[in-house]
């Protein structure tokens, strides 16, 4: 009996076949491209023939067709997300790695192991900051706002019993497998990875703020690579960047999420002003126009200084997904009152946090090397980083106008506000 119906299933397969590989043979080819171009039109094309010299050739099926790089504004492909591991790898020029662990070789190099592709070399002064866990809502203004504010020493992140992180700085050693080597003060030490939140390296001495990079792949792990130059080689990417070691990066056609073909970071100031104003209760006969030129929002190199009782709202531009900033106090300003500052998307508020006031000097403040080194260094950070800066990285989704607003915590109609309640965006920016 039992070879029997086997024999049916056998006959049932064969006579069904005809009818199922076309099914088969259909899913496969709609694995394909989809292009737009800078007018916003969509083509499918059934894959990529070439990508050289400023030119891209698609296979469109029934004929194949080139196209200029300046023609177009992005490609995606339709293979589906991956969980992203934990670690995080920040780079200098923008990138964003999502591996699976870095490790010290020798020389100034570190080997990153990315999921799916190939080991590869990065210079170490090429890193920005190494996160070992995934984001979480309640540390992610501390780990921010320490990523955003250059430092002159390297930092650990240690994350307390309490889930409080507590920087320390130092000079960083080298990466182990579970752990990183770190002097502190002339001594060596062997942090566990499995104790830190991760490590921010400090800002170069010939550090600016980093080019617009010409291309931004990212991958279906999550990691968006800056670069400047990519090619097509038979069924994969590759990828130019100026901090890998050893040559370009590698990236099979079926790990890749998206390729932007214009720069992948607008710095927010760079942006259309829709209207910026400057408002206070105080009694005053200066003209509001005149207010607002002497105390509206000011723009100092890439960053962006505020004063309480301002506001400014930017334009949009299409093709952006996230806002990416941090803010602190005018390191400036001596008298500082308490601030809050909102941020807006098409005028509603959908992030804000408050920075408390500071002692006038000359006040009764506990100067102790001790007291210093709790505050500045060692102290618990909850939901504060070392300075007070607080980073956000914020989803615009389809929003068109960005609002940036900043009060005194008792609002504009508080009896005496003060100029020191200003505030200083650090590196405001659009992210693709």
């Amino acid at each position: 009996m039992i070879r029997i119906l086997a024999l049916f299933f056998f006959v049932g397969l064969i006579w069904c076949l005809p009818d199922l590989l076309p099914v088969a043979m259909a899913e496969q080819a709609s694995v394909s491209v989809l292009v737009e171009t800078v007018e916003g039109q969509q083509i499918r094309a059934d894959r990529v023939v070439s990508l050289e010299d400023g030119e891209i050739e698609l296979d469109l099926g029934s004929s194949n067709q080139r196209f200029t790089i300046d023609s177009l504004a992005r490609m995606r492909w339709p293979y589906p997300d991956e969980i992203a591991p934990p670690l995080t790898i920040s780079l200098r020029n923008g990138s964003q790695l999502r591996a699976r662990s870095v490790e010290s070789t020798d020389g100034d190099a570190v080997l990153v192991m990315l999921r799916g592709l190939s080991p590869f070399s990065l210079k170490l002064g090429q890193l920005r900051a190494v996160r070992y866990r995934p984001a979480s809502p309640a540390l992610d203004p501390v780990w921010l706002g320490q990523v955003e504010e250059p430092t002159r020493k390297d930092t650990l992140m240690i994350r307390s019993s309490d889930d409080s992180l507590r920087p320390i700085q130092g000079t960083f050693l080298r990466f182990d497998r579970d752990k990183i080597r770190f002097d502190l003060s002339g001594d060596e030490i062997a942090a566990p990875i499995d104790r830190l939140e991760g490590i921010v390296f400090a800002a170069l001495n010939t550090e600016a703020d980093p080019r617009p990079a010409t291309f931004l792949v990212e991958d279906v792990n999550g990691s968006r690579f800056q670069s400047d130059a990519v090619a097509w080689r038979e069924d994969s990417l590759v990828v130019t960047m100026d901090a890998a070691e050893g040559g370009p990066l590698l990236i099979p056609q079926e790990r890749l999420r998206r390729i932007e073909f214009r720069s992948g970071v607008q710095a927010l100031i760079g942006c259309d002003v829709a209207n910026q104003t400057y408002s206070t209760a105080d009694v005053t006969t200066v003209a509001s126009a005149v207010l607002n030129q002497w105390l509206g929002p000011e723009v100092i190199e890439q960053d962006l200084a505020m004063n309480a009782g301002s506001q400014i709202t930017y334009r949009i531009p299409s093709g952006f997904d996230r806002f990416v900033a941090a803010v602190k106090r005018d390191k400036e300003v001596y008298r500082r009152g308490d601030v809050s500052v909102q941020l807006a998307l098409d005028g509603e508020t959908v992030w804000n946090t408050s920075l408390s006031s500071t002692p006038v000097p000359g006040a009764d403040v506990d100067t102790s090397d001790e007291a210093v080194g709790q505050d500045e260094m060692t102290g618990p950070l909850g939901n504060r980083s070392a300075g007070d800066v607080v980073g956000v990285d914020q989803p615009i989704g389809n929003a068109r106008r960005l609002t940036l607003t900043v009060t005194s915590d008792n609002g504009v109609e508080k009896a005496e506000p003060g100029v020191g309640d200003r505030v200083q965006w650090l590196r405001p920016r659009l992210i693709k």
